[in-house]
């Protein structure tokens, strides 16, 4: 009897499992997750470079913010990204990788990015064509075009 009680009870307790009763999240929810934490996440510039060439002093108190709903906003960036707009993952293979809506520079160009707990990498690249987009005059779209990295730390 002590027997069948046992494996009663190793039934019973497989059968819960480690389930912890939380919804498990799509891969496309853990990606975002990765730029939002749990709803939201602002994070500040630490590091811009264009061309490999260091810029970071014309987005001095830059901020990006990205929340669960695909939010996104920026401020301080210079014309580069749109103030607030949405994003989106365009590769489901690729959930490493997100386009910006609207009509700025770095809108509609893939974007990659890398998180490594409180860092944010960006990284994109602006044709002269893409910048295009913005209306600023053509000085101002040459400055803008170029390979950028950008590097951030989340906001406490």
């Amino acid at each position: 009897m002590k027997k069948l009680y046992f494996i009663l009870l190793l039934f019973v307790w497989a059968a819960c499992g480690s389930d912890s009763g939380a919804p498990s999240l799509t891969p496309e929810q853990e990606a975002t997750q990765r730029l939002a934490n749990t709803n939201s996440a602002t994070w500040e510039v630490s590091l811009v470079t264009r061309n490999s060439q260091q810029e970071t002093q014309f987005y001095q108190d830059m901020t990006v913010t990205f929340t669960t709903e695909k939010g996104f906003s920026s401020s301080n960036a210079n014309d580069l990204f749109p103030a607030s707009t949405t994003f989106s993952f365009p590769d489901e293979e690729n959930l490493g990788r997100i386009l910006l809506a609207g009509n700025r520079p770095a809108s509609g160009v893939p974007i990659t990015f890398t998180r490594n707990a409180n860092t944010l990498r960006l990284e994109f690249t602006v044709s002269a064509a893409g910048a295009e987009q913005e209306t600023s005059p053509v000085s101002r779209i040459q400055a803008i075009g170029g390979s950028y990295v950008l590097q951030f730390t989340l906001r406490q």
